[in-house]
């Protein structure tokens, strides 16, 4: 359990940041997320999914369903969940960081940068997927980190990453750091028995050609690489838009496009192949703007906070790489960073 001390402590902390929060932006239900309310009426009143991409947010269209069918119209209800379960994954994500660092002072830290990070925290107060698949991202951390080689962990692993890859398509990368988390678990009997390394390796190949091939094949970004954005649609707000810098867009090669003849994965590769240099750029660009969290159109206070912000939590990243030697999570984190990263530099920064 979470000492006394350190409970109040985030206890308060968790209380403050959602009241400031709610305070500050109130019940929003923007473009996007009025689309997701949209999807969760649509399951009520038609008993199915609206759209055929909707399959990969299920969870959180079918929890948001749940409770607009307990309570008609509101929103609130909804928003209230997303809380509770955010802070249940503290409790986890408090016992993951005890466990790894074999600290509660770590613990406390990582929960305190969890709820200070605003720019993640916020989107417990909005009807997107963010939320819900913040939080069993932090679920599936808590039982890598307290593996035990059972039966039990291994069907709660199974099952969370089912529910991840119906949150989110993004869900995907937690799902392969995972894998690469188990490999480094057992990779002396994987060495020791080479057929059964060799049928991982294979199944782990169809797995991520077979979803990539899916998620390229409906989310088709060749329409940002092609007007060459940086932040996604930033083509529409070009023209005279205060929201609009010169550094969301980059000229577009100029008679370059993809081919419709090849597969999903195929026009992507043979984007990169015949115009490397503006992917390289454009690639380069996006991940610059993904790591450093900085936006031209955030106000000057907020690209301020997050100036200071990133750079502590990278300091404190460092600092845990250091202290524990548990190899296994070391890969599951950095295989994450790596593939978020990539998935950025093919896509685009929402």
């Amino acid at each position: 359990m979470i000492g006394k001390r350190h409970s109040v402590i985030l206890g308060l902390l968790f209380v403050l940041v959602h009241c400031l929060l709610f305070w500050h932006y109130g019940m929003r239900t923007f473009y996007d997320s009025a689309a997701y309310l949209e999807a969760a009426d649509y399951v009520i009143a038609h008993g199915k999914l609206q759209d055929f991409h909707h399959l990969f947010y299920t969870v959180p269209i079918l929890m948001m369903a749940a409770f607009r069918y307990l309570f008609p119209g509101e929103v609130l209800p909804i928003l209230l969940f997303q809380c509770f379960l955010s802070g249940l994954a503290v409790m986890a994500l408090y016992k993951s960081a005890e466990k790894v660092f074999s600290s509660k002072t770590a613990g406390l830290m990582a929960c305190v940068i969890f709820l200070a990070w605003l720019d993640n925290i916020h989107w417990n107060i909005t009807t997107m997927t963010e939320s819900i698949a913040c939080s069993i991202f932090c679920f599936v951390l808590y039982r890598l980190a307290f593996w035990q080689n059972r039966r039990k962990d291994v069907l709660v692993l199974t099952a969370l990453l089912i529910v991840v890859f119906f949150t989110r398509p993004t869900g995907i990368v937690i799902i392969l750091s995972s894998l690469i988390f188990v490999v480094a678990h057992y990779w002396k009997p994987l060495v020791e028995s080479r057929r059964i390394l060799v049928s991982v390796t294979v199944v782990a190949a169809v797995m991520i050609v077979f979803t990539a091939e899916r998620m390229l094949d409906h989310w088709d970004f060749s329409d940002e690489y092609l007007k060459g954005n940086i932040i996604t649609y930033a083509d529409i707000v070009k023209d005279g838009h205060s929201l609009y810098h010169e550094s969301l867009t980059i000229d577009p090669p100029s008679s370059k496009a993809f081919s419709r003849s090849v597969s999903p994965i195929g026009r992507v590769v043979l984007f990169i192949y015949e115009n490397p240099i503006h992917f390289l750029k454009t690639a380069g660009l996006k991940v610059f703007y993904l790591v450093s969290f900085v936006r031209p159109y955030y106000s000057w206070a907020h690209n301020l906070y997050l100036a200071v912000w990133i750079p502590l939590v990278y300091f404190f990243f460092a600092v845990g790489w250091r202290a524990t030697s548990n190899l296994p999570i070391k890969l599951f984190v950095v295989t994450a960073i790596v593939l978020n990263c990539g998935l950025i530099g093919i896509s685009s920064v929402d």
